[in-house]
């Protein structure tokens, strides 16, 4: 009887029974329908022009997790894009893990150089500076002689963003001069004005210009962004009066101007003019410029700065807020809430600072929240109220970083509150053992 099991067993699915002989789980084969993948990412492709990438990343899910069909490069590329657009990190590396695993994908090939441009363009945006190393991997497995434009472009943007200006340069210079185009030098010009290297960038901008026979000034966006980066870098510094003659200067002006300005005024403690820039930025008929998320974040700061004097004002920069609920995003509502809390403690107002913190659910409130609500408070005195907060933030499983401490502990000595300031200081380096 056990003999005719068994082969009947080995005659009608052997995977599967030798697989259960061995204790190994059974897994369905994924196949590969080539019509259901060309339907899936001709979906995928009408969405990316919309750019809905809850919706693209929910459709990968659907072929790889419940249809359990192999993505092609396209399809991989449309999902990696789509994690770029909402900064999801650990989304974007589970679709690595599903491209290195797939035998249709050969990131070696030219074929595929796109995929590989869009990968180094997800590490580089989406990752910190530790992970800018999966870029550089990444660019460094692609021969030399298959590097793009658009390959070494988003290399330098990726080392910019995390401020590695010295080697976006390097990489500038190494590439080929038929290689570079209008973005490599922006690129590098960008580096050097952060840098602090003004001949050098401006050195940079003649020799495009005497190479591709145009200025820079003939396409406005492109002395925009170079002007732009050169009023942060005044702004960091400390000439002021460069950054304000430059910025009056320029013709035209966009969010990011605004943005750079407001940030160099309040770097050289002048947030009344960083203020008085937000309300010219609303009157802006010229520009036609519209506030991002940053804008208000400056602004809630520059309140911050001035005190409980300026809280009407802060309350009415709050106000202009709330008329464009399509700032608050799952990118920007920590540091919009952060910054809201900080403005409302720093002007005197403890309860909206508290009531703003209470609006976030309780698995959303973040160190970052927890230290501008700790702040609130120790500003305005109550050392006792930010000791039992920490408390409550340690019982909410909310796990200090290095700024908490130093708010607590000071916070405790300004109120007398000495033991329980050395208490802090013995848990702190406790949980550090």
């Amino acid at each position: 009887m056990l003999r005719y099991l068994i082969h009947h067993a080995l005659s009608s699915n052997p995977s599967l029974f030798i697989r259960s002989v061995i204790n190994v789980p059974y897994r369905k084969p994924v196949s590969n329908d080539s019509d259901v993948i060309i339907d899936y990412a001709t979906k995928m492709k009408e969405l990316n022009k919309q750019e809905d990438s809850g919706k693209i990343l929910k459709l990968f899910d659907e072929i790889t997790k419940t249809k359990q069909l192999l993505p092609n490069s396209f399809i991989c590329l449309l999902a990696l894009q789509a994690c770029i657009r909402t900064k999801n990190f650990s989304k974007g590396k589970e679709i690595h893990s599903i491209i290195k695993q797939n035998p249709h994908i050969d990131l070696s090939q030219t074929a595929d150089l796109r995929l590989k441009n869009t990968l180094i363009s997800f590490y580089a945006k989406c990752g910190t500076s530790e992970e800018i190393v999966e870029a550089e991997q990444l660019f460094y497995e692609i021969p030399g002689g298959q590097r793009d434009t658009i390959t070494y472009n988003t290399m330098m943007k990726g080392y910019n963003i995390h401020r590695m200006f010295e080697k976006s340069l390097k990489l500038f210079d190494h590439m080929q001069q038929m290689d570079k185009d209008d973005t490599s030098y922006k690129m590098a010009m960008n580096a050097y004005s952060k840098l602090g290297y003004e001949k050098q960038a401006k050195e940079l901008k003649k020799d495009f210009e005497k190479l591709y026979g145009y200025k820079f000034e003939h396409d406005s966006n492109r002395d925009l962004v170079f002007n732009t980066s050169l009023i942060d870098t005044y702004g960091r510094n400390g000439q002021i009066e460069n950054a304000i003659r430059l910025f009056l200067s320029m013709p035209k002006k966009n969010v990011y101007t605004y943005g750079s300005m407001m940030k160099c005024y309040i770097q050289n403690e002048m947030a009344k003019e960083a203020l008085d820039l937000y309300d010219e930025l609303l009157l802006d008929k010229k520009n036609q410029v519209q506030p991002n998320y940053v804008i208000y974040i400056l602004a809630f700061t520059a309140c911050g700065k001035i005190g409980n004097s300026c809280l009407d004002k802060g309350s009415q920069v709050h106000a202009d807020l709330l008329k464009q609920p399509h700032l608050i995003t799952a990118e920007s509502y920590v540091k919009l809430y952060a910054a809201l809390i900080d403005m409302y403690g720093k002007c005197g107002n403890v309860e909206n600072a508290r009531k703003i913190f209470d609006e976030v659910p309780r698995d959303q409130q973040t160190t970052i929240l927890w230290n501008s609500l700790l702040t609130s408070y120790a500003v305005n005195g109550l050392g006792q109220d930010v000791l039992e907060l920490y408390k409550t933030m340690l019982d909410h499983q909310c796990k200090p970083d290095s700024r908490t401490s130093p708010i607590v502990m000071n916070s405790c000595n300004n109120s007398g509150l000495l033991n329980e300031a050395k208490h802090v200081f013995e848990q702190i380096h406790t949980d550090k053992r």
